[in-house]
């Protein structure tokens, strides 16, 4: 179950890195950009699982999108991703 749900998170959120063609499962990361400080919380101090659930239970939450592995590795972390030109609206 807990890979079925990944899955679906990765498909609701386009199945690709939003900084380059990135595609494959195992590289992508699911990435919280919006909302507010208690909720990035919140949503750190889960675990994996729940975080799956979590977006299922809340139909994918624009605040939320993916990001490879590479990427976040050239981008300095995930802190500085949060600041990356194409996450802002």
């Amino acid at each position: 179950m807990p890979y079925e749900l990944r899955d679906r998170a990765i498909y609701a959120y386009g199945g690709k890195c939003m900084c380059c063609p990135e595609k494959r499962s195992t590289e992508l990361n699911i990435i919280m950009f919006g909302g507010t400080d208690a909720q990035r919380r919140e949503y750190r101090a889960m675990k994996p699982n729940s975080r799956m659930a979590f977006l299922y239970n809340r139909y994918y939450p624009s605040t939320h999108s993916l990001i490879c592995a590479k990427c976040v590795r050239e981008h300095g972390g995930f802190g500085v991703v949060a600041d990356h030109p194409k996450l802002r609206r």
